[in-house]
């Protein structure tokens, strides 16, 4: 498709701007703009790590083929003192977009600093956005954001930036990428008030903490699973890294026709960003083992059935709800 000024003239009021919460950035309006006046030299510094501009663009042929999606945020430009443009975001779609138009229409920007462009860079490619940030991306600016002296090297300010970046991921990915920060960076972690438990101050927790202590009882045994008599079912605490082992404990309760309940806690985490990361490796070691089961059975598997005794994770620092559990839709976890 081709496009033409007037087209866009016509059209402008239809363009949606991208959201800009960052501190330091100040959106000057919407414009229309020649190519001839953009500086793409910027794409040497773009956001994206090891980014494959030619395969994006043909992306956007394909995109564009029904004409401009007037749902998508338009590219972003930065205003300079000269009234020309240093191009912000949106570089494979400026290689495309130079083939069907000279001109189009551009959000508007200025940064007073680094640290502004940077965290801005980040935000624009969040996952709001139908092209997201790599775990690499997020890392480096991250990285960069602390060695250009624009943040303190500490694991909060490390926190701060991650959620201005990316708000919508969840709390265990940031903690993922915090920490991937941190050991580049030599972070000293901050001294947070985080636990772990044993089968001794576990039931200890489930008899003066937890508010939703089954009528019937609940208990941790030593080296094998509890058998409650009046439920009926095997109860038994999962932490990561031992999830094969029990797993095919539960299995096999199944297969005598009994239910087993599980507590789950995590192991092995010296953070609460840490702590987060290793809930999340539990979840994804369990759907890893349900996978490989999966192969290998000769009838159907019922996880569904199997795990309706999953009750979610145990607190195990200050700022959780100490009397329940923390459910497993605050992670990534499915059947």
């Amino acid at each position: 498709m081709k496009i033409t000024k007037k087209y866009l003239e016509d059209n402008i009021d239809k363009f949606r701007k991208s959201d800009m919460p960052i501190e330091g950035v100040k959106t000057i309006g919407i414009q229309i703009v020649h190519k001839d006046k953009i500086n793409n030299k910027t794409a040497t510094e773009q956001f994206r790590q090891f980014s494959d501009d030619k395969n994006r663009v043909i992306r956007y042929q394909t995109s564009f083929k029904n004409g401009i999606d007037f749902d998508k945020p338009i590219p972003v430009l930065e205003i300079r003192p000269d009234g020309k443009y240093n191009r912000f975001d949106g570089f494979g779609r400026s290689g495309y977009l130079d083939t069907i138009s000279p001109y189009y229409v551009y959000q508007i920007i200025e940064c007073v600093d680094d640290k502004a462009r940077i965290l801005l860079r980040g935000r624009l490619n969040c996952k709001s956005h139908q092209e997201f940030n790599t775990e690499l991306d997020l890392v480096q600016a991250l990285t960069n954001l602390v060695n250009e002296k624009h943040i303190d090297n500490t694991q909060t300010e490390l926190e701060k930036a991650m959620v201005q970046m990316e708000p919508h991921l969840t709390t265990s990915v940031i903690g993922k990428y915090v920490q991937a920060a941190m050991e580049r960076l030599n972070t000293k972690p901050v001294k947070e008030k985080i636990w772990t438990y044993n089968a001794s101050t576990l039931n200890n927790w489930i008899k003066h903490t937890w508010d939703s202590t089954p009528k019937y009882g609940f208990k941790i045994g030593g080296n094998k699973p509890y058998f409650n008599k009046k439920s009926n079912t095997y109860q038994i605490s999962l932490a990561n890294s031992y999830v094969d082992r029990k797993m095919y404990q539960v299995l096999k309760n199944y297969e005598d026709g009994k239910k087993t309940e599980i507590l789950l806690t995590a192991c092995k985490f010296n953070s609460k960003s840490s702590l987060h990361a290793k809930r999340q490796e539990c979840l994804n070691d369990l759907m890893d083992w349900m996978r490989v089961i999966d192969n290998i059975a000769k009838t159907k598997i019922n996880w569904k059935e199997i795990f309706s005794g999953l009750l979610g994770f145990v607190p195990q620092e200050e700022d959780e709800v100490q009397k329940t559990l923390i459910p497993l839709d605050n992670y990534k976890f499915n059947f």
